[in-house]
Order: structure tokens, then C-alpha cells, then sequence
């Protein structure tokens, strides 16, 4: 379930950014998503960076939000890393 939700939240940032590169104003109507896109993005996605320049503070909903997605990512092989942290 988890890989899936990952996979199909990949597939569509390839979409959006290919639509941007593209010069294409109006969003893409196919919903659906080939297996073999999938499967490449299964292969490219080996890290997923967050930018934390925004947060100075972080509370403990937020500290067990981050300590969830390491968790989730981790089972699928997938590194979290944390950029820009403050303090």
C-alpha cells in the first residue's frame, strides 16, 4: 500500500515537471500510469530530500511525523534526507 501511494505520488511530480519542461499550461487528463513508468520510478527513487530552510522549530507532532515517513521509507529501501536544518 505505502509503495503504491509512493509510486503514484512520483509518477504524478514526473508529469507535472514534464508538463512544465514542455511549455504545457493546462495539467495532463490521464490518470492512468504505464507499469513501465512505474517501474522506473521505482528504480530513480532512492532518496527523497526535505528542505527544512522553512522550519525553524519543529514541534512533537512534527518530530513523529518525520520519525513515521524515516520509518515508511526505510521499509522501501528509500533514504530520507533532511536538508537545512536549524539549531
Amino acid at each position: 500500500m505505502k509503495r503504491a501511494m509512493i509510486n503514484e505520488a512520483f509518477a504524478k511530480e514526473e508529469e507535472a515537471r514534464g508538463d512544465f519542461q514542455e511549455g504545457n499550461d493546462s495539467a495532463n487528463t490521464s490518470s492512468e500510469t504505464s507499469s513501465t513508468d512505474i517501474t522506473n520510478a521505482e528504480a530513480a527513487l532512492q532518496y527523497l530530500i526535505v528542505d527544512m530552510e522553512a522550519c525553524p522549530f519543529i514541534d512533537n507532532d512534527g518530530v513523529n511525523c518525520i520519525k513515521t515517513l524515516y520509518s515508511d521509507l526505510k521499509e522501501l529501501n528509500i533514504t530520507l534526507l533532511l536538508a537545512h536544518c536549524q539549531g
